[in-house]
């Protein structure tokens, strides 16, 4: 949250002052779904930092069994481990580095449950298009 504020006030130039727009049981118009595709567009510039990223408060620890989970405290999960790994390798780590030998303990519980074919279809595409543009 506080990465949000922050991008908010060095952003301030972004006019966010489109009215709400509440639908409820009515019907969704064109006009409606323009106001609220606007507003959605404003606010992640408004977040965007000056570089292009969009910051998240994302330490990505990784659990005592060497994989990741989905998110910060859940337990390690395929995906969450398999994009992460993908992550290091991307980034120029080698199959036995990273900080106390992450990529090895990454690798280890990727093999020791199943491996990336357990994965969602939605996770299977991303990894696809990431190992596409590595190389």
């Amino acid at each position: 949250m506080y990465f949000d504020l922050q991008l908010k006030k060095e952003n301030n130039n972004i006019d966010l002052s489109i009215p709400p727009m509440r639908l409820g049981e009515k019907e969704v118009t064109h006009e409606a779904g323009t106001i609220t595709l606007r507003k959605a567009i404003r606010l992640n510039r408004v977040i965007q930092a000056s570089d292009g990223h969009w910051a998240a408060e994302n330490a990505g620890p990784m659990n005592d069994d060497g994989g990741w989970g989905f998110y910060i405290e859940g337990h390690s999960t395929m995906i969450g481990s398999a994009i992460n790994y993908v992550a290091l390798h991307l980034l120029g780590e080698g199959p036995d580095d990273g900080e106390e030998g992450a990529t090895t303990k990454a690798r280890q519980w990727i093999l020791d449950n199943g491996s990336v074919t357990g994965i969602p279809s939605s996770g299977k595409t991303y990894l696809s298009v990431k190992l596409t543009q590595s190389h």
